[in-house]
Parts: C-alpha cells; structure tokens; sequence
C-alpha cells in the first residue's frame, strides 16, 4: 500500500549546519556549490592520527647527557600538553566527520513485541456458554527512512564537518609551530646563559689574577693599599656577577624542561654550542619571505577556514525554508490465536512504502534574523582574515628587520671584542710593569667582559629573530632548528 503524507509545519523542518566547498577561498557565497558525491575518509583520517599518536616518543637517556636543540624539539612535540591536545582536537573533529557523513545513509530500525495470556467468559445463567481461551499474538515491524532531499542540508553538515577538520588542522599546525619555536628558543636561552657563565668565571679568574698582581706590587711597595682595595672590589664584583650568572643558567633550564614537557626535577646537559663561532645566517628578500608566509601559515589557513564556515551558515540560512522529502518503507509480519471467536489462527504482514514531506512556513522572523546574523558573520571572518594576513606580514617584516639588524651587529661585536681584548692586554702589562694604574686595568676588565657578554646577546638575539622568521614564514622544521 503507497501512502504520501504531507505535513505543513511552522518554523524550520531541522536546524541546518553548515556547509562548505573544500579548497574554497575567494569565493562569496553565491558560487559555492553543493557537493554531489562525498567520499568517506574517516577511517583514514583516524588512521593518520593513530599511527601520529603512536609515534615513539620514549626519551632516550643519551639525549638528556647531550640535548641538542633537534632532540629538545622532538621530546617537546612528544610530552608538551599543547601538542597532545592538538591531535586529540583533530580525533574529535574526525569523528564529527563521520558523524556527518552518516546522515547521509538511510537509516533502519526494527522492533517487535510477542505477548500471551488467557480470557475467560462467564455466563451466570448459561453455563454452556463459559469459555476459557489461551491467547499469543506477535509483531515485528522494520522500517527504513531515507531522506532524499532537504535542500542541501546534510551535505552542509559534511562540509562543514570537512572544514572544522581543515581548521583544527591549521590549529594544529599553528601549534606545533609555536611549540618548536618556543623549545627552541628556550633552548638557546640555556646555550645563552650557560655561554655567559663560561664568561663570568673567565672574568672571576681573570680579576684573581689581577689582584694577585696589584698585592704582589704592594708587597714590594711599588703601589698602594687603595689598589688592593679596588682590584678585590673588582674581584666581589665578578664573583657576584658569576653567582647571578648560575641563578640564571638554573632558571633558563627549567623553563626549557618545562617546554619540552619533562618533570621540572630532571637533569639534562646540553651538548656544547660555541656562540662565538656562529655563522651568520642568509636573509630571504621580503617579497619571498611574505610569499610564503602567505602561502603556507596556518593561522592564514585556520583564518580561511573559518571564512568558509561562514560563507556556508549563509548558504544553510537561505536552505531553511526549502521542503524536504524523506522515503519511507516498513514491514510488519504479525501472528495471533486463541481470541475468543477465533476459529482459526491468524497470520498476516503489513507493508508500507511512502513519501513525507515537510514544508516550512514561507515567513519566519527567525529565518529573518538567521539570515543577517550568518551575513554578520561572513563580514566578520572576511575582516578577521585581513587581519590575520596583516599581523602575520608585519610579523614577517619584523622579524626580517630584526635579523638583518643583528647581521650587521655581530661583526661590530666581533671588532668590539677584539679591541677590548687589546686594551685588556695592554693595561695589565702596563700595570705589571709600573706605567699604568689601577683604574686603567679595571676598567680594561669591564670593558672586556662587557664586549664579551655584548656578542654573546647579539649572537643570541640573532639565533632567536632567526628562529622567528622561520616560524613566521611557515619554514620552522627539524631539519633548521640548529
């Protein structure tokens, strides 16, 4: 038996999702279309991120006697919390996938229910006519439910299911970019401190030396006691600069554990890094640098994203007054015997096949709204992702300012210390043999020292906006973090 039913209801028919084209991004809403296949990818989507997830992150011991900035980085991409919850973000978004996807499948039910009891009739006057009959009866029913056509709705909810996953991907992305940059930044930050600490006890035992000079001079009455004094507070002042050096060589080891995930209470050595024999890095011409940064950044890509999400609720809003039609079929066999008046036992099925169609009321002012609220939204994304193309250009420009300034500075570092070295030299052999005094020596030693600690930062600095050009411009990798 074929039945169609038509049901007239006030509002929307469901509430719509989203819908969006992959690799869509310049694009209004009017020249977006509709899928007309979807292919069922989850299986690999969760296979990719197992196989991710399962990735052996177990810290080798060798690693900690010897860190070098690729096994910081690499321990860091294993333990840190962010990472963790990026790959579970993304398991979450692929399963919102194929939850999408499913509604694309007709659905099929069945239930059924067998009872049994017994009736009795009695008649006082007519004894006869008492009966007593066992009664059973059975159904079992199955149905199946396709939707055929709702405007678009579904396939709405697969896109936009597709482009939460591309979003949390590029989130993803943004955040192993952050966490590479920070490890690795904190890792030099320890090269750094570690390198200055080197400096200062060189400075103490240099000022050791000096003072065993002056009170060798005094001794022998060729200088006075107010050069003892001034080359021991020389002397006090190296050592407290040395002692403040190893607070923070602590501090900056923490804060690289903490980076890379490990318990705060772990020891680790680095592997030694001479900053004062770096090479300086080349310089990519802004254009190229830019180029990249727009091609390959994941906020630019999240950005993106989020606009097609709002390009596809604007297209879902327009859906919600379309009808919908929906196939349905059902079979029910069913059993019964034993009913008073029943000679015989009954078995029979009944099949039905229709249609059911939906039609939403022309006028709703929540669809009203629907609609300008998903328009708002579109305009939004779009002046988000101008933004985002923005902050990450001037970061660009920046950090490519930054480098090339540090370029420049290191040879001047270079000629600094050297010149510094010469006068240090000078002013102790001049003092040796009586032609300097003490303040010449000791402000010979801070200069040197000041030199030495002014190359080492600018050095630093360099590795750093180097580290940051990279990360800016999408480029930040194993294969580059040292």
């Amino acid at each position: 038996m074929g039945i169609v039913s038509i049901v007239v209801v006030g509002g929307c028919s469901h509430v719509d999702p989203l819908f969006t084209t992959l690799g869509v991004s310049d694009r209004g809403p009017e020249q977006i279309r509709i899928p007309q296949s979807v292919k069922f990818e989850l299986g690999d989507i969760l296979d990719q991120v197992d196989r991710k997830l399962e990735a052996d992150c177990s810290v080798n011991i060798d690693d900690l006697t010897r860190l070098s900035g690729i096994a910081a980085v690499r321990i860091a991409l294993c333990r840190n919390p962010k990472t963790r919850e990026a790959w579970a973000n993304i398991r979450l978004k692929a399963a919102e996938l194929g939850r999408a996807e499913a509604a694309l499948l007709p659905t099929i039910s069945a239930r059924g229910n067998e009872e049994g009891g017994s009736t009795y009739r009695r008649v006082p006057t007519q004894s006869f006519y008492n009966q007593k009959n066992y009664l059973s009866r059975g159904r079992a029913t199955v149905e199946f439910d396709w939707l055929l056509f709702d405007g678009g709705a579904n396939l709405a909810g697969v896109g936009a299911a597709r482009e939460g996953l591309i979003y949390e991907e590029a989130s993803q992305n943004a955040t192993l970019l952050s966490v590479m940059l920070d490890t690795s930044r904190q890792y030099y930050s320890v090269v750094e401190a570690e390198t200055l600490l080197k400096l200062k006890i060189d400075a103490e035992n240099a000022s050791t030396i000096d003072l065993k000079i002056v009170k060798g001079r005094y001794v022998g009455g060729a200088a006075p006691y107010a050069d003892v004094l001034r080359a021991d507070a020389a002397l006090k002042r190296a050592k407290l600069e040395r002692i403040q050096a190893e607070a923070n060589l602590s501090g900056a080891a923490g804060d690289l554990l903490f980076a890379m995930g490990m318990p705060i209470n772990t020891s680790f050595k680095i592997r030694e890094i001479l900053l004062e024999k770096y090479k300086t890095p080349s310089i990519l011409e802004l254009n190229e640098a830019l180029a990249r940064a727009r091609q390959n950044h994941p906020a630019i890509q999240a950005a993106v994203a989020n606009l097609q999400s709002r390009y596809a609720d604007a297209i879902a809003s327009r859906a919600q007054s379309v009808p919908t039609v929906t196939f349905n079929a059902s079979y029910s066999p069913y059993h019964q015997k034993g009913a008073i008046g029943q000679s015989h036992n009954e078995v029979g099925a009944e099949k039905m096949v229709g249609l059911t169609v939906k039609i939403p009321l022309p006028i709703s002012l929540d669809n009203i709204y629907a609609a300008r609220a998903a328009e708002a939204n579109v305009t939004i994304a779009e002046a988000q992702l101008h933004a985002t193309e923005q902050n990450i250009a001037h970061e660009v420009w920046s950090s490519l300012q930054n480098l090339q300034g540090d370029v420049n500075s290191i040879t001047t570092a270079n000629e600094y210390v050297l010149t510094a070295q010469k006068s240090y030299e000078l002013a102790r052999g001049r003092y040796t043999e009586g032609i300097g005094n003490i303040i010449e020596l000791t402000d010979a030693q801070v200069g040197l020292a000041s030199a030495r600690e002014s190359r080492i930062r600018i050095i630093s600095k360099c590795i750093a906006d180097r580290l940051a050009l990279l990360a800016n411009t999408a480029s930040l990798n194993l294969e580059n973090v040292e």
